[in-house]
C-alpha cells in the first residue's frame, strides 16, 4: 500500500508541475485573446465615430437645403449652424463631396445677398429688384432639386458595410477594412 501511495504522490507532483508549466502559457493566450477583442471593439468604435461625424455633416447639408427652400428660414443663423457642423468637412469626405458642399454653401450665400439686395431695393430700381427676385427664385428652384444628388453624394459614407449586417459570429471573418 505504501508503494501505491508513493506512486500516487509522485503522479500528483508531476501533475502539479505540469499544471504550473501550462498555467503561464494559458494565461498568455487568454490575455492575447482579450487584447484582440479590445482591438476589434476599438476598430468598430472608430468606424462608428467616423460614420457619426459624417452623418452630422449630412444632416447639416440637408438642413441648409431645407432652409434655402423655405422662404423665411434663409438667414445668417442657418449659415452659422451649417458652418459649425461642416467645419471638419475636408477630413471626412473626398474632394468631390467637399466641392459639392462648398457649391451649395456658395448658392446659399448668394441667396442671402439677394435677399438683402431685395430688402434694400424695395423703393429703388424696379428692374434690379425684378432681376434679383428672379435669380433668387431660380436658386431656390435649383436647391429643390438637390435632395436626390445629396443622397447620391453621401450614400457611400452613410451605408453600413454588408459585414455589419451579418451575425456577430461570422462578422469577423467577413470584415474588409
Amino acid at each position: 500500500m505504501s508503494m501505491t501511495y508513493a506512486m500516487l504522490l509522485h503522479a500528483l507532483e508531476g501533475l502539479k508541475s505540469l499544471s504550473c508549466a501550462l498555467a503561464t502559457p494559458s494565461i498568455a493566450v487568454f490575455a492575447a485573446w482579450i487584447a484582440y477583442q479590445q482591438f476589434r471593439i476599438q476598430k468598430y468604435r472608430l468606424f462608428f465615430d467616423l460614420r457619426d461625424r459624417q452623418l452630422r455633416v449630412f444632416y447639416a447639408v440637408r438642413q441648409l437645403i431645407r432652409d434655402a427652400i423655405s422662404e423665411s428660414a434663409t438667414n445668417n443663423s442657418s449659415l452659422n449652424n451649417f458652418r459649425l457642423s461642416t467645419a471638419e468637412l475636408s477630413y471626412f469626405f473626398n474632394p468631390v463631396t467637399v466641392t459639392y458642399v462648398e457649391e451649395l454653401e456658395a448658392r446659399f450665400l448668394r441667396m442671402l445677398d439677394l435677399k438683402e439686395l431685395i430688402g434694400d431695393e424695395a423703393d429703388g430700381n424696379p428692374e434690379a429688384l425684378k432681376q434679383a427676385k428672379r435669380e433668387l427664385r431660380e436658386i431656390r428652384q435649383s436647391m429643390r432639386l438637390e435632395h436626390g444628388r445629396l443622397q447620391a453624394e453621401f450614400r457611400p459614407y452613410l451605408e453600413l458595410p454588408a459585414s455589419f449586417l451579418t451575425l456577430p459570429s461570422t462578422r469577423a471573418a467577413t470584415m474588409k477594412w
